[in-house]
């Protein structure tokens, strides 16, 4: 098998010489850059409620959410929409047998000193 060596002399259909085209300038075979920045896909920015729920659905807890998001948990909750119980407040205590025995004795002490009895 053998290799000619390739000419840089060019002739034309008609065996005429043909002038070698010139060298493209460096800046042409360069790939050119863009003129401004843009991300490479569409994006979207989305509130945080948006954001919450498309993280829960992803599987994220309301902990893992809240810290992805540097929130805390009752904002996360407030955008998922998930009702929180409000805090314990005390009911009032309901008197035990021995203080409803007191209270009597404890009134007409009261009434006593008063000047009532």
């Amino acid at each position: 098998m053998s290799i000619s060596a390739i000419s840089g002399n060019l002739t034309s259909a008609s065996g005429q010489a043909v002038a070698p085209l010139p060298s493209p300038a460096p800046a042409e075979t360069e790939t050119p850059k863009q003129a401004s920045v843009q991300p490479g896909h569409d994006t979207v920015k989305l509130s945080g409620a948006a954001l919450a729920r498309s993280l829960k659905q992803q599987g994220q807890n309301v902990a893992q959410i809240a810290l992805a998001m540097h929130l805390d948990a009752n904002s996360v909750n407030s955008y998922l929409g998930v009702a929180t119980k409000p805090a314990a407040t005390a009911a009032p205590k309901a008197p035990s047998p021995a203080e409803e025995a007191k209270e009597p004795a404890t009134e007409k002490a009261t009434e006593a000193i008063a000047g009532k009895g």
